[in-house]
């Protein structure tokens, strides 16, 4: 299996001069022109004129320093389809074609395409991804998974799932998950592990209850978080009413991340807030796939975490600040106010997101003595302003660009500079990537409809 680098760039000592800084840390606030110093990968100071003799020096004038992306629910491995959907065959939409195209994966197909989803991420100033992975058919997919992430450099949670296709009554490969653990996961590193569950929601729950039982069992046996789907679609969420079945069962709690609960009811927001279960939103493929609007407000004032997340390339991209911008937008015109503000919505994206995985005591904010994931975002280019009385956050949330990032720094490596990434060669990641997808799709018997010339 080809891999990227055996390699990630060193921890260098270096100052980061003369940026705005959002820390995201209400302790600390914001800093004008101001100076971070990163010492092995930890953040030792934020202020006003650092010294740190012994550092490199970063000129950041000009720029936006905050926490990286938190993204907390991302199908790192069906970004290979991305353009496929719905074009071999109307009736191809999304889900029918994961469960078309997933069995169809070699264990070097899963490494490309994880790989080219975290070169996304990387490109886009996320700095932690929640890798969703529901389609680990072998346990080379798992290990798979995980090598490309190890060696892509970016911090990150891997969630072992289910294979496409596989019947509901049967569960993950819970040995193999065991496995994972004590092979991959024996220290804290940039990755930790979870579990993806298909939980109570589909056409069947019933099916489903023996299994998901038995791996809600065995991942709090085994001390990991849980993640599900539920309440996505309005008819499959009146039908199965997934959550208020996982609150009977006494399966909710602060180890528990729900994702879209687009269809949640008053009774189910509060059980979740009891529970101190968190939620995860994905509004473009919310709104995209036509599972209606993520139900933001609601779900903060019953006292719910609430992050962001992309969800999957096949459908979408790795925009945090278009992710971020849906949501607020979405929010203004629902409620038809604006109390849903910008630095809330930057919260969700940051600090909320790592909260959610439970890292926040290493990443988030900008906070001395946490791990020095961050990025640096240019003001100097034709979609920002560099006026000193702008309003930065309102610059990233509704102005900013991918394309504005210009330097991005997971565990104190610097992964990207310049606007370019430093390890990456992105050109044999694409390529390789196509290698891929035409062989899946040759594999599944797809054949591409005629273009009319």
């Amino acid at each position: 299996m080809a891999r990227i680098s055996d390699r990630l760039p060193p921890r260098e000592e270096f100052l980061i001069q003369g940026a705005e800084i959002l820390t995201m840390d209400p302790a600390l606030g914001d800093f004008a022109g101001g100076d971070i110093h990163v010492r092995n990968g930890e953040i030792i100071a934020v202020g006003h004129g650092l010294s740190a003799p012994n550092a490199a020096v970063i000129d950041a004038r000009k720029k936006i320093a905050l926490p990286g992306f938190v993204d907390t629910h991302w199908h790192l491995w069906n970004g290979l389809f991305r353009g496929l959907v719905g074009f071999y065959d109307p009736k191809l939409t999304y889900f029918p074609m994961k469960v078309r195209l997933g069995p169809h994966y070699t264990p070097e197909d899963m490494y490309r395409a994880v790989q080219l989803s975290l070169a996304e991420a990387l490109a886009s100033g996320i700095t932690c991804v929640h890798n969703w992975a529901h389609n680990i058919v072998v346990p080379e997919h798992a290990d798979a998974n995980i090598l490309a992430h190890l060696e892509t450099g970016l911090r990150g949670r891997f969630s072992y799932g289910w294979a496409e296709g596989q019947p509901d009554q049967d569960t993950m490969d819970l040995e193999d998950l065991s496995r994972v653990q004590r092979e991959w996961f024996s220290d804290s590193g940039l990755l930790t592990l979870g579990v993806a569950l298909r939980g109570a929601e589909g056409p069947r729950p019933e099916d489903r209850r023996d299994a998901y039982l038995r791996e809600f069992e065995v991942a709090r046996r085994l001390g990991v978080p849980i993640t599900t789907h539920v309440a996505q679609h309005r008819a499959a969420a009146r039908h199965s009413k997934a959550i208020a079945a996982l609150g009977r069962d006494g399966l909710l709690g602060p180890d528990v991340q729900l994702v879209h609960a687009i269809h949640a009811t008053p009774e189910d927001r509060q059980m979740m807030a009891e529970a101190g279960t968190h939620l995860s939103l994905s509004p473009f493929t919310e709104l995209q796939v036509g599972m209606g609007f993520p139900q933001t407000t609601e779900m903060l004032d019953a006292g719910i975490l609430v992050s962001l997340s992309v969800d999957t390339l096949a459908v979408t991209n790795s925009d945090m600040f278009a992710t971020m911008r849906a949501i607020i937008d979405v929010e203004h015109a629902r409620h038809e106010n604006q109390n849903l503000t910008m630095r809330r919505v930057l919260e969700m994206a940051t600090i909320d997101g790592a909260r959610d995985l439970g890292l926040d005591h290493l990443i988030g904010s900008l906070t001395p003595g946490k791990r020095a994931d961050f990025i640096l975002v240019g003001i100097d280019q034709i979609n920002m302003s560099t006026l000193e009385s702008a309003d930065w956050v309102r610059l990233l949330v509704h102005h900013a660009q991918t394309s504005n990032i210009d330097l991005v720094s997971v565990d104190g490596r610097i992964l990207k500079r310049d606007g370019k990434p430093v390890m990456l060669d992105e050109k044999r990641i694409i390529h390789d990537a196509l290698l891929s997808t035409k062989a899946i799709m040759e594999r599944a018997g797809l054949h591409a409809p005629q273009r009319r010339s």
